[in-house]
């Protein structure tokens, strides 16, 4: 068989759009970026004819074709030959002619190490990933090393993962070939991925981004937990995020200044973690406008620019979203009262109460709780449904554009955690309120407020504590089953039969929203902070004796040093 003829060292900024495919998909796309003028680093190319030339020369065509014949036929038979030609890959010297091309690229480019890419012409399709399955190196700096790691990413093609992985995909492992790029090394202060949509929730309106500190190849390998984020792919607001990489914080707390020239920057603007969230998905998505399909982009900051590694299709993630995936949970409250996994019978008795009691308020503004999904068990633990309530929350016109954690008290989020959750608008459920029916139920709604004023909570508060103390004695007594049963239905009928039991509660948080929205509109930058610290300290709230009894102790201790 006569050997491809060599050709000229071909930079990525000389690959056309006419490329007839020999320096695959992942070059080929970086060239198409950079041609755009996206921030790609400087890189040539090594064709896939070389490894062809490679296995020929050497002889290595009857291991291609013994492992594919083995693994057709099951089992684990080719795992041999396939090791043996990943070993042959790595030990035969390359051609003299490749040789020469790449001690030339290196000169040509000048940089102090490069990274060497593989860039199989079957991966990274809009069908086929192969996402992390073949080899990068990293800190190349001399002709050998670059040798070396040129035959490291041609065995790569022929790993135990990627072999496997083509099988799966009924894919001929005779045919596949793979180029090589060989790019400038970016100095990365911090790296990550960046997926222009939600694969794993399989949501079309949102971006995710994974970084961490340094060089990407932890991340895009796995062996690095990274810091994640969701935006919103309409405008870019950063709707969660998880985890918390101190390293990153210390990067970015320089807040370094932003190089002009580079896309999607604006100079004039500081660098802190949000907006270096956003610039990155304003990249991700200009990088989906040129390419013309969602992409899975891994890019690296310098401390100046973010720069482009490489990027890739996301392939199908198919179904339909469960309606769980979109859920969002908490326990607050919650756990502090029922801390513990609940039995099927407590269950039985807690999720009828819980609706029982707030189907009295809902009503008040036309809202049928027997639609919507209030309460839940996550892990056994009784759990309240964010989504309904942010839903209820922006339906009501008065008070659509408030913040639910500032309406329950603020602080909702530990800022040690950094962690933040905003549900996108097609998690809510939907919920309709009719604003004539909604004015005509606002004087009852005024005088409901009027009727549970705090002495009338009081009252109502040592007439519950009298029934709860009547059916503990009633509890410790020797009793018969069907008696104990008649004592459980009297306490479900107490706690879920009277919505007032939830009554005094919500009318103090409306008084409390009334008096903080007086604060901020009247008292300039400080009202924030005001109402907070106007009912701070008061006596008879059961919830707040505590921390107001260990501030006596510490007083306490302060007086006395012994």
């Amino acid at each position: 068989m006569k050997k491809p003829a060599q050709r000229e060292l071909v930079f990525l900024s000389e690959i056309g759009v006419e490329s007839c495919g020999e320096f695959g998909p992942k070059a080929e796309r970086l060239a198409r970026l950079l041609a755009l003028g996206f921030p790609v680093p400087r890189g040539f190319c090594i064709e896939s004819s070389e490894l062809q030339r490679h296995i020929e020369t050497h002889g290595l065509f009857p291991l291609i074709r013994q492992a594919c014949a083995r693994g057709a036929d099951g089992g684990d038979a080719w795992r041999g030959p396939l090791g043996e030609l990943r070993r042959r890959i790595i030990e035969e010297p390359l051609d003299d002619g490749l040789r020469r091309r790449i001690a030339a690229g290196l000169e040509k480019l000048g940089a102090r190490s490069v990274a060497v890419r593989s860039s199989g012409l079957a991966e990274d399709s809009r069908v086929h990933s192969f996402a992390g399955l073949h080899d990068t190196v990293l800190a190349v700096r001399t002709d050998d090393e670059c040798e070396e790691a040129v035959r490291a990413c041609w065995a790569s093609l022929f790993s135990e993962r990627a072999f496997e992985y083509r099988r799966s995909c009924g894919i001929d492992g005779n045919r596949v070939a793979m180029a090589v790029l060989v790019e400038e090394q970016v100095t990365a202060e911090i790296s990550g991925v960046a997926f222009g949509v939600d694969p794993a929730g399989r949501r079309l309106n949102q971006l995710v981004i994974e970084l961490v500190r340094g060089s990407g190849s932890s991340l895009v390998s796995g062996r690095a937990s990274p810091f994640r984020a969701k935006l919103s792919r309409s405008d870019l607001s950063i709707l969660s995020t998880e985890g918390r990489d101190p390293g990153i914080e210390e990067v970015l707390a320089m807040r370094f200044p932003p190089a002009a020239g580079s896309r999607s920057e604006d100079p004039s603007s500081p660098l802190d973690r949000d907006e270096l969230l956003r610039r990155v998905a304003r990249l991700t998505l200009e990088a989906e406008a040129a390419l013309g399909a969602p992409q899975d982009v891994e890019w690296a900051w310098d401390g100046e620019r973010i720069h482009v590694l490489q990027s890739r299709p996301i392939t199908p993630v198919g179904g339909a979203r469960p309606w769980a995936a979109g859920q969002v949970w908490t326990n607050a409250n919650a756990g502090e009262v029922i801390p513990d996994v609940v039995t099927p019978m407590t269950w039985s008795m807690v999720e009828p109460a819980l609706v029982a009691l707030f189907a009295g308020i809902f009503r008040l503004v036309g809202i049928d709780v027997r639609q919507i999904t209030l309460v839940g068990r996550v892990a056994g633990r009784v759990y309240f449904n964010l989504n309904t309530a942010v839903g209820i929350l922006r339906s009501v016109p008065f008070v659509k554009e408030r913040d639910l954690g500032e309406m329950l008290g603020g602080m909702q989020v530990d800022p040690a955690g950094g962690s933040r959750v905003s549900i996108p608008d097609e998690d809510l459920p939907s919920i309709r309120i009719s604003l004539l029916r909604l004015l005509l139920a606002v004087p009852r709604f005024i005088v409901w407020c009027l009727l549970h004023r705090p002495r009338r909570g009081e009252a109502f508060l040592k007439v519950l504590r009298r029934e709860t103390d009547r059916m503990r004695e009633r509890s410790r007594r020797e009793i018969s089953p069907l008696e104990r049963c008649i004592l459980l239905r009297d306490c479900f009928d107490i706690f879920s039969g009277d919505r007032d039991s939830l009554a005094y509660p919500m009318v103090g948080m409306i008084g409390f929203q009334s008096l903080d929205r007086v604060c901020r509109r009247w008292l300039a930058s400080e009202g924030a902070m005001i109402a907070h610290r106007l009912v701070a300290g008061q006596r008879g709230v059961e919830s707040a004796e505590a921390g107001l009894a260990l501030w006596d102790l510490a007083r306490a201790a302060r007086l006395s040093p012994d």
